[in-house]
């Protein structure tokens, strides 16, 4: 897969999953506190998808990142 190396986009695009599992999360833990049946692996499935934006995010632009970032985009398309 050829790509272009544009770290700021890359960059945009993680805080934007970034921010997004964050707020899911957050709704979600006040969402089980109020009451409502989520299922625990879910909420633990969410909680993993912000750690793994937070480690794309802080990653430095280098050979292994974009490798990296190839199998991520391959692997999201299969999904």
């Amino acid at each position: 897969l050829l790509l272009p190396r544009l770290v700021f986009l890359d960059s945009i695009s993680n805080f934007h999953l970034l921010y997004y599992y964050s707020t899911l999360t957050l709704r979600e833990n006040i969402l089980v506190a109020n009451g409502s049946n989520i299922r625990p692996w879910w909420i633990a499935h969410h909680y993993l998808c912000v750690v793994i934006a937070a480690v794309l995010l802080i990653w430095p632009s280098g050979r292994e990142y974009h490798a990296m970032k190839g199998l991520l985009l391959y692997f999201a398309v299969y999904v």
